[in-house]
């Protein structure tokens, strides 16, 4: 009976170890103590692997109105790769992540900025990047509280429905407003085809391809190839580097608040 009984804890022990492993949101192999509360994760599709010289922005709007966000700069002006929508005089993204020095075979430098400054204090979460068959894909996760941080600040804060809008915008040379980029959306005909809406106090994915568009039906093809009745997607001119084939996103809750 004694060791019948001792069987019984053990498997007991077992069974209360697989429960919890269960119920992780999440992979657990990051330290809990690092890890943020809430983050925005997205992993973009590129037709191939970045180069050196290139820019990538993961460009984030709080308009609390929903009525503005973040789409790529085509005609000159003062932002140089991005712009907030219908802004005059044209001002930048609120918050953004400016990557660049990335290859096939090396992570790239990731910098934040808030309201148009770099900010050498904060870091992005978590980077991974990696080929696909013979697309690329990059990861990034940022911390959320960055960003709500912003939105409290905001005359129509609502702490019940804050939301954002969300685009990734690539350039081939950020000096130049003629070279190649992409965005959310077959270009130009949905240059404002940043994801809007975004509530960020639920968790949520999103997510855009050449076959299933997102909500709004903002479809990513590479370039030259059909979107249906969206036309054919005219830029990023055939740089598969700067070619974006699909992207998601997701708001990431590690804990129940």
């Amino acid at each position: 009976m004694k060791i019948n009984k001792y069987l019984f804890l053990i498997f007991a022990a077992i069974f209360i170890v697989i429960v919890l492993s269960s119920c992780a949101r999440f992979p657990s192999n990051i330290d809990p103590v690092e890890r943020p509360d809430k983050t925005l994760y997205m992993r973009v599709t590129l037709v191939e692997a970045p180069r050196p010289e290139y820019y990538y922005y993961l460009a984030v709007g709080i308009d609390q109105a929903n009525t503005s966000g973040p789409v790529p700069v085509i005609t000159g002006g003062s932002t140089g790769w991005g712009t907030i929508s219908g802004s005059n005089p044209s001002r930048l993204p609120e918050y953004f992540i400016e990557y660049f020095a990335a290859s096939s075979s090396n992570i790239g430098t990731a910098n934040i900025y808030i309201n148009g400054s770099i900010d050498k204090t904060k870091q992005i979460f978590d980077i991974k990047q990696g080929y696909s068959g013979s697309n690329f894909v990059i990861e990034f996760e940022a911390d959320m509280a960055d960003i709500e941080e912003l939105i409290r600040a905001l005359s129509d804060y609502n702490p019940n429905s804050m939301m954002i809008q969300v685009n990734f915008i690539t350039r081939e040379n950020i000096l130049n407003v003629s070279s190649a980029y992409d965005a959310f959306g077959v270009t130009p005909r949905e240059i404002d085809g940043y994801l809007d809406g975004v509530v960020i106090n639920n968790t949520r994915l999103y997510s855009g391809n050449s076959s299933g568009g997102r909500d709004g039906d903002n479809f990513e093809v590479r370039s030259g190839q059909s979107a249906g009745g969206f036309g054919n997607e005219t830029a990023p001119q055939d740089n598969g580097g700067i070619d974006i084939l699909e992207w998601t996103i997701e708001v990431r809750k590690y804990n129940n608040n």
